[in-house]
């Protein structure tokens, strides 16, 4: 039995709790993982949501990251910026990477991925010291770009 046979949705929501998030890659991955019905994304389009995230922050004047974090906003910068969390994720045992797919380790029930995807708003949030509310609007505008968009467990 390896670790990933081992763990199970009450794992991954303890790993997003208490995930140290210089950041916000890691939750806004773990929206990404919410959002994925049959267990699988790319890193292109992971890529892609965290370009559109940061842009609708920018547009909307507000911090990026913190003051002495501040991510370039290009599309390349941003294929390269998910290999990070891509790779803590699969260290933890949360996913596998074949290609240009990740793979959830399991795929999630739809019970779990609301809890995932609620537990990544609430760190978001936190992250940036932000109401709820607005990290979610920024995230399902980010959403709107690209096949995440399309199965949802906030819908």
């Amino acid at each position: 039995m390896t670790q990933s046979d081992r763990l199970s949705a009450e794992d991954l929501l303890s790993y997003m709790h208490r995930t140290s998030m210089q950041y916000a890659y890691k939750a806004l991955l773990a929206v990404q993982m919410a959002w994925s019905d049959d267990g699988t994304l790319t890193t292109r389009d992971f890529a892609g949501f965290l370009y559109r995230f940061y842009r609708e922050r920018d547009q909307r004047g507000l911090r990026l990251e913190k003051p002495e974090k501040q991510p370039v906003l290009t599309e390349e910068k941003f294929r390269l910026a998910v290999d990070t969390p891509c790779r803590l994720f699969r260290e933890a045992g949360f996913l596998v990477k074949d290609g240009d797919e990740l793979h959830i380790w399991r795929c999630l029930s739809k019970e779990d991925r609301s809890a995932l995807y609620q537990e990544a708003l609430d760190r978001l949030a936190a992250h940036y010291q932000e109401p709820r509310e607005l990290v979610e609007e920024l995230v399902k505008v980010a959403g709107q770009g690209g096949a995440e968009a399309q199965s949802r467990p906030d819908r």
